[in-house]
């Protein structure tokens, strides 16, 4: 019995995923080759190794939103909910901020007057 080893390239963007799944599931020892090959080859990244403007351009291509929880601060503030605004910004907001209740302890001292309720 002879044997022929040849290298073959195969254009697999026409086969529908389900039928490449289903005959990689029935091949585990394909499977496992092309774990192996595929797990050899990934370059670990992480954010820093792009600007900000790449972040922030793949994001808005897949329709993902850099804040969702702004439009509920706009809200609560359209309605005169700053307390409850300032709060959700400090929740979703990590640069460092000042917890809601110091920043009113200290527009209390500047103002002369409570701006809340001390509980």
């Amino acid at each position: 019995m002879k044997q022929l080893t040849i290298d073959a390239t195969v254009n697999i963007s026409d086969i529908p995923d389900d039928v490449i799944l289903a005959q990689a599931r029935d091949r585990k020892d394909v499977r496992d080759q092309l774990y192996g090959d595929f797990e050899d080859q990934q370059d670990e990244l992480s954010a820093s190794d792009f600007s900000t403007e790449e972040l922030v351009e793949a994001l808005q291509e897949r329709d993902i939103d850099l804040h969702p929880w702004l439009s509920r601060v706009y809200r609560l503030l359209a309605e005169g909910k700053a307390n409850e605004a300032m709060d959700m910004i400090y929740e979703n907001v990590d640069h460092g901020i000042a917890p809601p209740s110091h920043e009113r302890a200290i527009a209390d001292l500047l103002s002369g007057t409570r701006s809340y309720s001390h509980v």
